[in-house]
């Protein structure tokens, strides 16, 4: 019986330490790349445990801190994305996105002003990104600031005509502006 609970513990310890092994040497970047297989399956205790892990390695990533705010986010834990996306921020102010993600939050806090604030910081720094231009449609339009909806639904359907979000924000806004 001893002979057996001690072979079991030595096949236990070979496996974490090859386990160990296999994801201690891990990088925080490939940490980072490896937690988007728990996004795809909502997992995202674990991503949250893996991107801290990652953290962990390298205190100042701001993609690291921006994804696992994604993740608390996705559990509806809005104040520690915040300070996630925050962080990442802090880190890299270029990070265009944290802003998004961080905007995306606001917006569902009814934050607004700080959802427009971020939206206009992530159209600063990616002119192009049509997702930004729609969200912040979205935020106006909710303001009743039907003018900025439709301009920031329009240009967000000039960058990408397939947009369904500027779409009906720039119909809306259209209706309920009374154009």
């Amino acid at each position: 019986m001893k002979k057996t609970i001690g072979i079991a513990a030595a096949l236990l310890l070979l496996t974490a330490i090859a386990v160990c092994v296999a994801s201690c040497t891990k990088t925080a970047e490939e940490l980072v790349d490896s937690a988007k297989a728990y996004f795809d399956t909502e997992d995202y205790d674990q991503a949250i445990a893996v991107l801290t892990e990652a953290i962990r390695l390298n205190p100042q990533y701001a993609r690291a801190y921006s994804n696992r705010g994604a993740a608390y986010y996705r559990k509806k834990d809005d104040d520690q994305a915040i300070a996630d996306f925050n962080e990442a921020i802090k880190l890299d102010p270029q990070y265009a996105s944290a802003y998004y993600n961080r905007g995306d939050v606001y917006i569902a806090q009814k934050d607004y002003d700080k959802a427009i604030a971020d939206f206009t910081e992530v159209i600063r720094l990616t002119p192009q990104n049509a997702e930004a231009y729609a969200n912040r449609g979205v935020a106006y339009l909710v303001k009743e600031d039907f003018d900025q909806a439709i301009l920031d639904s329009g240009m967000a359907l000039t960058i990408d005509p397939e947009n369904s979000t500027a779409q009906l924000t720039f119909e809306l806004a259209k209706i309920m502006g009374g154009y």
